[in-house]
């Protein structure tokens, strides 16, 4: 598995950091593992959301998913990841968007991501 297209950037300003990611991947081999799906290596950790809940991300953009297409994304709290959810069409509940949502192929499960969170 790999990165078909990748890009991002970061400003970074006191302790507020906003970031802009976009990818696509190449040759992902999805399997059968409902393992809930990230994005790593955000450029600072992020701090622990005790009070408010972990910061929200714009999803703008989302092509040639398998199932279950990103629709909603958060920090992670206190690390350097963003979890994808997707909404559930049965309960409307947001849910984790698992592994075997990949598609295989080249140039597949494009997505683009912006946020901000605070970092110490």
């Amino acid at each position: 598995a790999g990165y078909f297209q990748q890009e991002g950037s970061y400003i970074k300003i006191g302790t507020l950091v906003h970031f802009q990611i976009f990818f696509s991947t190449s040759g992902t081999h999805s399997g059968t593992s409902a393992s809930a799906l990230k994005v790593s290596g955000l450029p600072f950790n992020s701090t622990s959301f005790t009070h408010y809940g972990r910061p929200p991300c714009s999803v703008g953009h989302t092509a040639s998913w398998n199932t279950n297409f990103p629709g909603w994304a958060q920090v992670g709290d206190a690390g350097t990841s963003v979890s994808l959810y997707y909404k559930s069409s049965a309960s409307g509940g947001t849910i984790s968007i698992p592994s075997t949502s990949l598609n295989d192929g080249t140039n597949k499960n494009e997505i683009y991501l912006t946020g901000s969170y605070t970092t110490s």
